[in-house]
């Protein structure tokens, strides 16, 4: 599976901003959390680009707690890791602790600026607490705690009834890793 972004069109850009910061792409899947809460969780994958500019392509986890609240994240930007320029295929992996109230866990790649990103190979595991949490979790979580806060009501309720229905409609256990 593959993202591709090409040049877009200068009158949507942000005054100041570049076709290569704001120019986004990502491909998702979700499953429920029941097997793995309270339990450490690595996903990785290979991932292949060419010409990524702008932040650059990346693997993303992110874990939904009570009410769908994201309570952990990472998209390999917090320290830096996007992958940048052409390389070729190379594994990359994030690990998440999965707190007891955690509802969904959503995991993908994506693609921040132009370029292409390829996915291969992925895999979501439980491993020991001997594997470190990656990204900076800290920081992380003061984001996405604010974030949520600024929330409207309305918005708030919006994202609570969606994740209702996603948790609703989710596997139970990861399917279709190659995102084909």
């Amino acid at each position: 599976m593959s993202i591709r972004c090409e040049a877009g069109s200068r009158e949507r850009l942000p005054q100041g901003a570049s076709e290569a910061q704001t120019d986004f792409a990502s491909i998702i899947q979700q499953i429920k959390a029941d097997n793995y809460r309270g339990k450490r969780v690595r996903f990785q994958a290979f991932l292949k680009t060419t010409e990524a500019v702008g932040e650059g392509a990346a693997l993303w986890f992110r874990v939904d707690g009570a009410d769908f609240h994201p309570v952990a994240f990472d998209n390999m930007s917090e320290p830096d890791r996007m992958v940048r320029g052409t390389k070729d295929w190379k594994q990359y992996s994030i690990v998440l602790d999965v707190p007891t109230e955690a509802q969904i866990l959503a995991y993908g790649a994506l693609l921040t600026g132009r370029g292409q990103v390829w996915i291969d190979d992925a895999s979501l595991e439980v491993v020991g607490k001997d594997v470190p949490e990656t990204g900076a979790q800290e920081q992380i979580k003061i984001g996405l705690d604010a974030e949520f806060a600024k929330m409207p009501a309305e918005a708030k309720a919006a994202f609570i009834e969606n994740g209702e229905q996603g948790a609703q409609q989710s596997a139970a256990q990861p399917e279709n890793l190659d995102f084909e």
